[in-house]
């Protein structure tokens, strides 16, 4: 695949989320070989709305195609089996697991363990360098949390689009959407009600490989060091 091409809508005003309808989710892809895959419509799931695909917005993502296929992956695995049940089931995936598998850190989505992931997040958070939001590179997992002298809190994981924009999980068992850094930071700045300064809160980047909680998660779950 050259490029992933989505198709998106903004989230009604009756499915809540912390980003308002600053979030664009995602409600359809064209995947390998030219299959088409929808959200199916109807709106009785907790998630996602009723809505017309003739309405959706056309968007290539300029991914590479082991990001494409990832992607698609996570959709149809995730996404599509559940969408009537969602935050309705037990936990299955969430931002920090859907950002981990596009980076390749998890292998298998019938393997995720959502502390594990959160743990994760929170290690390689510890020695991440906080960066301005506009530099988050294409593919690359940035981190929205706060970390002082005593804790590090990863809130959010995302995965860097072009533009200050980023590709996410809205939340646990929720759908994938595009979202301004800049929308995230402020949203999860406030839920984390007032623990960090500005200073230490935002967007934080790292390189997975020097941390010591994501090699023990592929170890544990069969992942192989990215090279």
């Amino acid at each position: 695949m050259s490029g992933l091409e989505v198709y998106t809508l903004p989230l009604s005003p009756n499915r809540p989320t912390p980003f308002g309808r600053d979030a664009e989710a995602i409600f359809g892809m064209n995947g390998p070989d030219g299959e088409e895959l929808w959200i199916p419509t109807g709106g009785k799931g907790p998630a996602y709305p009723d809505y017309d695909p003739g309405d959706a917005a056309t968007l290539v993502l300029p991914f590479d195609d082991t990001l494409s296929q990832r992607m698609v992956t996570f959709f149809k695995q995730c996404l599509l089996p559940n969408v009537h049940r969602m935050r309705t089931i037990p936990g299955r995936w969430d931002c920090h697991s859907f950002a981990l598998w596009m980076q390749g850190d998890i292998t298998d989505l019938n393997v995720i363990d959502l502390g594990e992931t959160e743990a994760i997040e929170d290690g390689r958070l510890q020695t991440a360098a906080k960066i301005k939001p506009q530099r988050l590179k294409l593919g690359e997992l940035g981190i929205i949390g706060g970390r002082t002298e005593h804790m590090a809190v990863a809130d959010h994981s995302v995965i860097g689009l072009s533009e200050g924009r980023g590709l996410q999980v809205l939340g646990r068992n929720s759908p994938l959407a595009i979202v301004r850094h800049e929308r995230s930071i402020r949203a999860y700045k406030t839920v984390s009600r007032g623990t960090f300064s500005d200073k230490e809160y935002g967007m934080y980047a790292s390189n997975p490989r020097e941390n010591i909680f994501t090699r023990g998660y592929r170890k544990l779950f069969g992942g192989d060091e990215r090279t």
